[in-house]
């Protein structure tokens, strides 16, 4: 898709020429970066920047590279995340029990009075944090199988042998609905992974992209953010909203998808708390 023309992408699938001209736009700013630096000028506090500076082989350095970082970083901190954070209040609101818990925790830790609090605080809250694996689990990610080849070694897989050089994929949405692994799977239930943590398990892989590091992290700190400001600070409730039509998966497209007729997981203000 990179090589087509931009008019003749617009010709064909305006979505897909969208999608050409973010990834264009993308590039350009990395182009912009490299060349700035050669010059000495530096975009300091970026990630680009800090990418630039590190000690990283220079083949890890070049447009493309930073251009699928750059990517990633966009990906993780707005599509998934801003399904997942969508999931996660649809569900705190429908169970005001599970919200009420939630908003005691957050009281028992310090805020700056504006209703922002500390990440680090945030991160260190037992039901916060099972709240938002739950909601990550429920949104799937990548639902579209990414399949991973060992190039060199045989892999076992119950009583077969997978000889090397064969791709082997699994959708999360399989793994994350297995019934095995999470009773009631289309149940939120946050308890769940305070139950596994005592166990000694922590979260799941959730693919977030592939490429994790910095893109995950800020992912995970926008959800912690942004579900303690908005749960503590306002009284909601879902409006013409359900479960069965706007959120359980119904098509891939690469990320999973409700219905065609969904108009998305809505919610209203009602009162400051």
């Amino acid at each position: 898709m990179k090589r087509n023309p931009l008019s003749f992408m617009k010709q064909m699938d305006l979505q897909a020429a969208s999608l050409l001209i973010w990834q264009r736009m993308v590039r350009a700013r990395v182009t912009d970066i490299i060349a700035d630096n050669k010059v000495g000028k530096k975009s300091d506090g970026t990630i680009f920047q800090t990418l630039l500076d590190s000690d990283l082989s220079p083949h890890e350095k070049t447009v493309d590279r930073l251009q699928d970082e750059g990517q990633v970083l966009i990906g993780a901190s707005s599509e998934t995340t801003a399904k997942a954070l969508s999931i996660i209040t649809f569900f705190l609101l429908e169970d005001k029990r599970k919200l009420e818990r939630l908003r005691v925790e957050l009281k028992a830790i310090p805020s700056k009075g504006d209703g922002r609090f500390s990440l680090t605080d945030l991160e260190q809250l037992p039901y916060l944090t099972a709240a938002i694996n739950e909601g990550i689990r429920l949104m799937h990610g990548v639902t579209t199988r990414l399949p991973r080849v060992s190039p060199t070694e045989p892999l076992r897989y119950k009583d077969w042998i997978i000889p090397p050089g064969t791709p082997v994929s699994e959708s999360n949405y399989f793994v994350h609905m297995d019934k095995t692994i999470f009773p009631n799977p289309e149940e939120c239930d946050p308890e769940r992974w305070l139950r596994a943590s005592k166990q000694g398990f922590g979260s799941i892989d959730t693919s977030f992209p592939s490429q994790k590091g910095v893109a995950c992290a800020l992912a995970y700190a926008e959800l912690f953010l942004t579900v303690a400001m908005i749960m503590s600070r306002f009284e909601m409730e879902n409006y013409e909203t359900s479960y069965e039509a706007d959120i359980r998966i119904d098509r891939d497209f690469f990320v999973g998808m409700p219905s065609l007729e969904s108009k998305g997981v809505r919610a209203k203000i009602v009162a400051q708390v």
